[in-house]
């Protein structure tokens, strides 16, 4: 945290449960089932939206240049 920006560090801990879960399909033997995809989804958009910031700066900090 010390070098580290919140704002990255918060958006990928919405990621946490997709990750565990996508590990759990591919090493774990267990299939994603019709419930899946609807949960995944607003644990993307999160993280989307706790980074929309974060692109912001990016392009507007690529447009000064």
């Amino acid at each position: 945290m010390k070098r580290g920006d919140p704002r990255i560090i918060g958006s990928l801990a919405y990621l946490t449960p997709l990750t565990s879960t996508l590990i759990l399909v591919v090493l774990g033997g267990r299939s994603l089932t019709w419930v899946s995809a609807p949960a995944m989804l607003p644990i993307v958009a999160g993280a989307m939206i706790g980074s929309l910031d974060i692109f912001r700066l990016k392009s507007l900090s690529s447009q000064e240049c």
